[in-house]
């Protein structure tokens, strides 16, 4: 049996309603993570000073981090994503960026 998957694009099955007022942007289903990355201000070349991020959750085509300071919006970074063996790196566009009341930014990125 294959898993339940949420609604995308912000459609809800029927009879029922949105968690909340905003609309679905994602083009894909999120998968909720715990993993460490790096992200890199430099998008081009992969190098420069490096920041460890917190990833909470990862799709197709984006992902969302826990970082200790803001980020700009529409910036490019390079992320490198590590879970054990398995790596994954790839341009990143910031989205969305808001200050968490317990301390850091939440951050939203698109894969491109």
């Amino acid at each position: 049996m294959a898993p339940i998957r949420p609604p995308l694009l912000g459609l809800s099955p029927a009879g029922t309603e949105p968690e909340s007022d905003e609309q679905e942007r994602r083009r894909s289903f999120r998968e909720a993570y715990s993993v460490t990355a790096w992200l890199s201000p430099d998008a081009q070349t992969r190098n420069g000073r490096q920041r460890q991020v917190l990833v909470n959750n990862l799709s197709l085509h984006g992902v969302g981090f826990v970082a200790s300071t803001p980020l700009e919006a529409e910036a490019v970074h390079w992320i490198v994503v590590g879970a054990g063996a398995l790596r994954a790196s790839s341009r990143v566009r910031i989205v969305s960026c808001r200050a968490k009341k317990d301390g850091g930014y939440e951050v939203g990125g698109e894969f491109f």
